[in-house]
């Protein structure tokens, strides 16, 4: 498995003398993105490299690591400014290539402020130099490392004109640091521009937005109440946001003013999980009104809650509290010094009792396996011991590729349960299209593929097998996936070889002539 880098040429790639001729520019490819295409940089899709999510490395960077070589960055910033210099006095192509190529490698968290600091400190050129080559690395860079130095250079030296682009570069992730940072540079209040900005954002690039707009949001009612409703919601962890949302936004003055309005109670009920779970931002520990939120929140609920996804809330809060008041947490905080008393406790979980107990949730819970959010469905009925399990295997019958569909109906459940739903797997799934030819790839995106995964890996545990399936297991030993091939694998290798059938046997020595992955080979032999 390789860890994914961008940018890198191959050793007998020959360099182009103009590296971003014959590729598309990144601000033509922001300008009609739909928010799913890859960038136009990005290499070719390869299953066996773990890759960062858009803005990932760059917000991981910069809220869990500290900077690198001080003497190499130094050196590099150096040759850098020169490289600045030269290409903003001589604006031609062989100039611009120069620093194009030293920033090529998407390096820019680390060089953008010991560049910034360097360019403003210096005295050979000024900004009216500058902003030509910042708007023309912005419209030509073909790569995101000189498009994130295109940001930090029209944030030294740019005007309110150049507002428009970095809000269109902001919808991207990758780059939301940068054009929020060069925009609160070239406006005298960027809380506008950056809250625009919000609005659009999804991942890192929110939560970096989100983070700055809550220190502008002590006397701005309106960005407060956004805070609250709209800003922790994300698809990164809502871990990150739900502190900063709850404090900046004043969530306990939303709830004490009887702010009780569906979209609240909905974020509201999202913010507190975050805040139980724990980090790796600050959590419930870190907020000194979450005893008396917690209280105000389910109070409002007891009457409020006609839903799988408010139910699902409830229990997880529910869970929170039951860990406090049994002492449960290993290495912890003192929650009793942070408000959560026993009567506070108590109180707290009769509120989550008291909506847990009401007699319409078998009803309703039943009613909502057939939504989209059947899965929260699904949890709350474990959680009050309602047995739907036939009611779900219906929905495996309609939609027998559905994969977190097998998940939740072999977890937990009896043998007998386990073995009707291999039975039904076994008749269902395209096994024959699935195992057509194995292959070095670590996962699997198609989705009949990814449920025989699932189906494999659930036959075992830590004491042996849970159950067994022979046709399962010897398709999975042809599956393109190497989890699911090793998966086979290790069902077999507790599998006592009486139990085996003529097929599998045959199918075992089969693939160690024929297995492409040397280790799984070797663990085939060994069968």
């Amino acid at each position: 498995m390789r860890l994914f880098r961008w940018n890198r040429a191959s050793d007998d790639e020959p360099e182009s003398p103009l590296p971003w001729v014959g590729l598309p520019s990144i601000a033509a490819f922001l300008s009609d993105w739909d928010g799913q295409a890859p960038l136009p940089d990005e290499p070719p899709k390869d299953d066996n490299e773990v890759r960062f999510a858009p803005g990932a490395l760059d917000g991981i960077l910069s809220h869990h690591s500290s900077g690198g070589d001080g003497g190499t960055r130094e050196h590099k910033v150096a040759r850098l400014l020169d490289l600045v210099e030269n290409a903003a006095d001589k604006s031609d192509d062989q100039s611009r290539a120069a620093f194009y190529r030293a920033v090529q490698e998407d390096e820019a968290l680390q060089l953008a402020d010991d560049l910034s600091e360097a360019i403003a400190g210096q005295k050979s050129f000024g900004p009216h130099q500058l902003h030509p080559l910042a708007l023309w690395l912005h419209a030509h860079a073909a790569h995101r490392g000189p498009f994130k130095i295109a940001l930090v250079l029209m944030g030294l030296c740019g005007h309110e004109t150049d507002v428009p682009p970095l809000i269109e570069a902001a919808r991207h992730p990758e780059f939301t640091l940068y054009a929020l940072v060069a925009a609160s540079n070239v406006t005298s209040d960027p809380t506008e521009v950056w809250w625009q900005m919000a609005r659009e954002a999804d991942g890192w690039g929110k939560i970096h937005l989100v983070e700055r707009l809550a220190q502008l949001a002590f006397d701005n009612v309106e960005l407060q109440s956004w805070l609250l409703r709209e800003g922790c919601a994300n698809s990164i962890m809502d871990e990150y946001l739900a502190w900063t949302c709850a404090q900046y936004g004043d969530l306990r003055g939303a709830l004490e003013r009887g702010e009780h309005d569906d979209e609240l109670l909905e974020s509201a009920g999202r913010i507190l999980v975050a805040l139980t779970i724990g980090g790796p931002a600050q959590d419930m520990s870190d907020y000194e009104d979450g005893p008396a939120v917690m209280c105000l929140y389910l109070e409002t609920l007891e009457t409020r809650c006609d839903t799988a996804a408010g139910l699902y809330t409830v229990i997880s809060l529910d869970r929170f509290l039951t860990r406090i008041a049994e002492g449960t947490e290993e290495n912890g905080p003192d929650w009793r010094d942070l408000g959560w008393t026993p009567d506070v406790v108590a109180q707290q979980r009769a509120l989550c009792a008291a909506i847990m107990e009401q007699l319409e949730w078998p009803a309703r819970l039943k009613q909502e396996l057939n939504g989209d959010a059947y899965w929260q469905a699904w949890e709350c009925a474990k959680a009050l011991d309602l047995d739907l399990w036939e009611r779900l295997f219906a929905r495996l019958q309609e939609k027998p590729t559905e994969a977190h569909l097998y998940s939740c109906l072999l977890n937990g459940q009896s043998t007998e349960r386990q073995l009707r739903v291999a039975e039904f797997a076994r008749t269902h799934l395209p096994l024959q299209e699935i195992t057509s030819a194995p292959l070095h790839s670590l996962f699997t995106s198609d989705p009949a593929s990814f449920c025989l995964d699932i189906l494999v890996w659930a036959m075992k545990s830590e004491e042996g097998i849970v159950f067994f399936d022979e046709v399962l297991v010897e398709a999975a030993l042809r599956a393109p996936s190497l989890r699911t091939r090793n998966g086979a694998i290790a069902v077999l290798e507790m599998q006592p070889r009486s139990e085996w059938g003529p097929l599998l046997t045959a199918t075992v020595r089969q693939r160690q002539r024929d297995e492409p992955d040397e280790s799984i080979r070797q663990r085939l032999k060994r069968l």
